[in-house]
């Protein structure tokens, strides 16, 4: 996920699951705790903006509703945008991209990363500018 605005350098945030389903309640969760921690970061939000070229796990009505109840409660405005797949060549890609290359260096010089917790943990080391967060799924 990637925020930013108008004269902004933006803000980037990374979340590493232990689960690889990306299911419902997966999303669900990842959505709370992105909307949790960009609320707490800018208290004064107004509006989120979801512009969305992934799979079809985010294209699901009770992610919409999830989320449409979730930000009523918080009193904030949000629209989601469907667009044709840009093939990773968007800004979260990249933030996906520079996560995966930094780990894949550090193990490259021989450090051991064998599990979410380890992959957070030496992007958590190697950066500042992306906010890197754990998601533990049952």
């Amino acid at each position: 996920m990637w925020m930013g605005g108008s004269g902004d350098d933006g803000h980037s945030f990374g979340l590493v699951s232990n689960s690889t389903k990306h299911d419902k309640y997966s999303v669900i969760t990842c959505l709370e705790i992105l909307v949790n921690e960009i609320t707490s970061m800018i208290p004064d939000v107004k509006q989120f903006f979801f512009p969305d070229n992934a799979s079809s796990q985010f294209k699901n009505r009770y992610i919409i509703i999830h989320l449409t109840t979730m930000l009523d409660v918080l009193d904030i405005d949000f629209s989601w945008s469907y667009f044709a797949s840009s093939n990773g060549k968007g800004v979260v890609d990249g933030v996906g991209g520079t996560l995966k290359r930094l780990v894949w260096l550090e193990i490259m010089a021989g450090k051991r990363c064998s599990s979410a917790e380890d992959f957070v943990r030496i992007c958590q080391e190697k950066t500042k500018t992306i906010s890197v967060i754990f998601v533990r799924l049952a």
